[in-house]
């Protein structure tokens, strides 16, 4: 049976392929998450129809993911995500107009 032709299988009662983490994230918003175990963050947006990475383990710099990568994130146990004010991601990366 191929991949595609697989049931999904509900992970905490969310079935992956019907949640999408970013459907409730607004347009000048990004999703935030922190493994508080680690203490890594990074952010998730959108633009132009591609959705985005930016980890701190990089610099915040952009790495196009799929939104199945999202809401595999999204639904760890550990994973704190909560959708923030696009200023926290801009801050980080530089890209804020309070310097």
């Amino acid at each position: 049976m191929s991949t595609d032709q697989q049931a999904a299988r509900p992970i905490g009662g969310v079935q992956l392929h019907d949640y999408d983490p970013l459907a409730d994230v607004g347009k000048d918003q990004v999703l935030r998450c922190r493994d508080p175990e680690t203490d890594w963050l990074w952010f998730y947006d959108e633009r132009d129809g591609e959705v985005r990475k930016h980890h701190e383990y990089h610099d915040y710099a952009p790495t196009p993911v799929s939104r199945t990568d999202v809401a595999e994130t999204a639904t760890r146990e550990h994973v704190e995500s909560y959708s923030v004010s696009r200023a926290h991601l801009d801050v980080r990366t530089g890209d804020s107009d309070d310097r």
